[in-house]
C-alpha cells in the first residue's frame, strides 16, 4: 500500500500540469479573465511550478463521502465528490484510492479528460436576454474581472464563469477536483472510464425549459451573486465535503430543493434516474464499479443511494478516517 501511495504521489506531481491546461475547457473556452493586478479580482490558481512543490508536501486526505453497494455477491463503491476543490485536498486518501484500485471501472458523470472532444455547441442562442439583463451581467462580469462576450455563449451558460469566479475567491478550482484527478489516475493505470451521461445530456437536463423559467432563474442567480449568497453557499458546500459532514450536505440539498424545486429536479432527480440505471447495468455485467459523482447526487429523496436501494442493493456508509 505504501509503495502504491508513493507511486501515486509521483504521478500526481506530473499530472497536475496537464489538468491545469485542460480545466478552462470545461468552464467556458470563450470567456477569459482580463489581465489585472487589482486586488478586488478573484485570485488565480498557484503558478504551475509552485503548485508542484506545494502538492509534493500535501497529505492525501479522505475527504468527501463513500459508500459500499453490494448485490449478487459483488461490491461496488459510490464516492461523492466536489467538482471544484481546494489544493489542500487535491490528493485522494487511502480509502478512496483503495476503492478505485479494487474496482474494474471508474464511472463518472462525464469524462473530464474528454471535454475538449465533446461535440457540443457552446454558442447557439437558446434564450433571449433583455437590455436590463445584459447590463446586469456586464456589471457582474466587470466586478469579477471577466471579459464579457455575450455573442460567444448561449444565455443559459452565462453564469458558469461567474459561478466559477465565486468559487475562485474561496480558493476552489476545477483543476483540483477529484473528478479530474481520479480520471487521470484511472487513465494512467489503464482502468476504463465510463460516462454515466454525455455532456449534451448534462447541459440539456440542467437548462431551463422555457423563457419564463430562464428569466426567473436569471433573477435568482444574479441576486445570489450580487449579495454574496452564492459565494457563501459554495464555501458551505465545500467545507461540508472537506469535513465529511454528511448532515450538512443533506441540509444543503434540502435547502436547494426547497428554494429552487424546478432547478433541483433538473439538476439532480432527472439525472440520478439515468445514472442509477447505468450503474446498475454495469454491476449486472459483473463489473465492480467505482462511481465518482457530485456529492449532492447522494442526498435527497431521489438520491442515487435511494434509487440503488430500490434496485436491491445493500448500501453501507463508510466513515472516512484521516
Amino acid at each position: 500500500m505504501i509503495k502504491f501511495l508513493n507511486s501515486f504521489s509521483r504521478f500526481l506531481r506530473k499530472f497536475i500540469a496537464y489538468i491545469f491546461i485542460l480545466a478552462p475547457m470545461l468552464v467556458c473556452a470563450q470567456t477569459q479573465q482580463t489581465q489585472s493586478t487589482d486586488n478586488s479580482c478573484p485570485p488565480p490558481a498557484m503558478p504551475r511550478e509552485q503548485q508542484r512543490a506545494y502538492i509534493a508536501n500535501t497529505p492525501a486526505l479522505n475527504a468527501g463521502f463513500l459508500w459500499h453497494i453490494e448485490k449478487d455477491g459483488r461490491t461496488s463503491w459510490l464516492y461523492g465528490t466536489m467538482h471544484i476543490n481546494h489544493i489542500d485536498y487535491v490528493k485522494p486518501g487511502s480509502q478512496i484510492m483503495s476503492g478505485l484500485r479494487n474496482s474494474d471501472v471508474l464511472a463518472v458523470e462525464t469524462n473530464p479528460l474528454e471535454i475538449k472532444n465533446a461535440n457540443v455547441s457552446l454558442t447557439v442562442p437558446d434564450f433571449k436576454l433583455t437590455h436590463v439583463q445584459l447590463e446586469r451581467l456586464k456589471n457582474a462580469y466587470s466586478t469579477e474581472c471577466l471579459a464579457f462576450n455575450p455573442d460567444k455563449m448561449p444565455p443559459s451558460r452565462v453564469f458558469i464563469p461567474l459561478k466559477n469566479s465565486q468559487a475562485q475567491r474561496e480558493g476552489l478550482f476545477f483543476v483540483y477536483s477529484h473528478d479530474l484527478i481520479l480520471a487521470g489516475i484511472a487513465k494512467k493505470i489503464g482502468k476504463p472510464i465510463i460516462e454515466l451521461e454525455n455532456l449534451q445530456q448534462k447541459l440539456s437536463v440542467s437548462k431551463p425549459t422555457s423563457q419564463s423559467e430562464f428569466d426567473i432563474d436569471f433573477d435568482k442567480t444574479m441576486r445570489q451573486i450580487e449579495t454574496g449568497e452564492m459565494r457563501a453557499g459554495i464555501l458551505r458546500l465545500s467545507m461540508a465535503w472537506r469535513k465529511n459532514d454528511w448532515q450538512i450536505m443533506v441540509k444543503l440539498e434540502q435547502d436547494l430543493t426547497d428554494s429552487q424545486p424546478d432547478f433541483a429536479h433538473r439538476l439532480l432527480d432527472q439525472r440520478n434516474e439515468l445514472m442509477a440505471q447505468k450503474i446498475d447495468a454495469l454491476h449486472i455485467e459483473g463489473k465492480k464499479v467505482f462511481v465518482a459523482v457530485g456529492a449532492l447526487h447522494m442526498a435527497g429523496k431521489n438520491s442515487l443511494i435511494n434509487l440503488l436501494q430500490n434496485k436491491g442493493y445493500i448500501v453501507t456508509f463508510v466513515p472516512m478516517r484521516n
